[in-house]
């Protein structure tokens, strides 16, 4: 991966004394960074950032939350609040390709993560809506185990998003176990990636109307 190698190649760089060298490879982080945050990417934005303070030890640029504070700002020129829906995926095979998989009891298909909301109350028939409509979708083989805060409570995407914005914002931390994918080679199931996605698209109406109702606004 190229994030990869530029981050490695700037700790190399300042390990030899090759001051210029590093921070060439540095503004190529920052670059990237800055690209990830403008196409809306901001877990890849934020994973870009914190390279920068692994590999370098130095403070991230401010032009990460600077930018996604500019594009909410400018939802919130047309709406009173605003949902996020931050996706993700987690492992559940992680002992081996032909071990047993994690206990279901512990790792739902789908994980909402609520926790760094400062009041859920408040976005409570949201995200109630979002994880019935959710669960209610006719997934192949069987209807979708969707549950609150059981493996993930929520990042810090959604812990910064929430503070900036108490009032305003609900950042719903979706991940979703690798159930749709063989996770050790990569390889996805076709059907179930493609219904993984209907199945979440089929809640934004739903979703969108409560959020309307929980502070008179629109997402």
């Amino acid at each position: 991966m190229l994030l990869e190698r530029v981050e490695l190649g700037a700790r190399r760089a300042v390990e030899l004394g090759g001051a210029e060298i590093a921070e060439r490879l540095v503004k190529e982080i920052e670059r990237q960074m800055k690209d990830a945050a403008k196409n809306l990417e901001f877990e890849e934005a934020a994973k870009l950032r914190d390279e920068i303070r692994r590999g370098l030890g130095e403070a991230a640029p401010p032009e990460y939350e600077d930018l996604i504070q500019e594009y909410y700002r400018s939802l919130l020129e047309r709406h009173e609040n605003f949902l996020v829906l931050d996706l993700h995926s987690y492992n559940h095979r992680r002992d081996g390709p032909d071990r047993p998989p994690a206990n279901p009891q512990n790792n739902p298909q789908v994980n909402i993560g609520t926790g760094t909301m400062i009041d859920r109350d408040r976005w409570a028939a949201l995200i109630e809506r979002f994880m019935d409509d959710l669960a209610a979708y006719e997934f192949p083989g069987g209807r979708l185990d969707v549950r609150e805060n059981v493996k993930f409570r929520g990042g810090a995407l959604a812990a910064w998003t929430h503070r900036t914005f108490p009032d305003q914002a609900c950042v719903l931390s979706v991940e979703v176990k690798k159930f749709f994918m063989d996770e050790w080679t990569g390889e996805p199931d076709a059907v179930l990636t493609a219904a993984v996605g209907d199945a979440l698209q089929t809640t934004l109406a739903g979703a969108g109307s409560n959020a309307s109702r929980s502070s008179r606004g629109s997402v």
